[in-house]
């Protein structure tokens, strides 16, 4: 029967999927999603703001939620910093994550987010 959709399966589980791409699912369960940057050189210097290009009012829900954590040595990871992305139709939001701190030398950054809906960063 020909539905015009790509139909997947996982063979663990039995589970028949349509790939939809209006939503960030898997099976209908959230999905994480992790990003990292290669590590930076800001040699004595605070991050007082990061600020990452965004298409706002995209998400399709209000449960966008990022977290943002750093790392100096690329082994362990320092306390997350909490920021929404912003709600359906949120044409003005920015997302920015202010205070991050001192670096002494060499920073890696981590973007993680779970959310049932697509979100979109752009490069800018």
């Amino acid at each position: 029967n020909n539905i015009g959709s790509w139909v997947f399966g996982d063979r663990l589980t039995s589970v028949l999927g349509i790939l939809d791409d209006t939503v960030a699912t898997q099976y209908g369960e959230i999905v994480e999603w992790l990003l990292y940057t290669p590590f930076l050189y800001l040699k004595q210097q605070s991050i007082d703001k990061l600020d990452i290009e965004t298409i706002p009012g995209y998400t399709g829900s209000d449960d966008a939620t990022v977290f943002v954590s750093l790392t100096y040595n690329g082994v362990t990871w320092g306390r997350e910093w909490t920021e929404l992305y912003g709600g359906p139709t949120d044409y003005n939001k920015r997302f920015e994550v202010r205070r991050l701190g001192y670096v002494e030398d060499y920073v890696g950054i981590k973007l993680r987010g779970a959310t049932t809906s697509r979100m979109a960063f752009s490069r800018g």
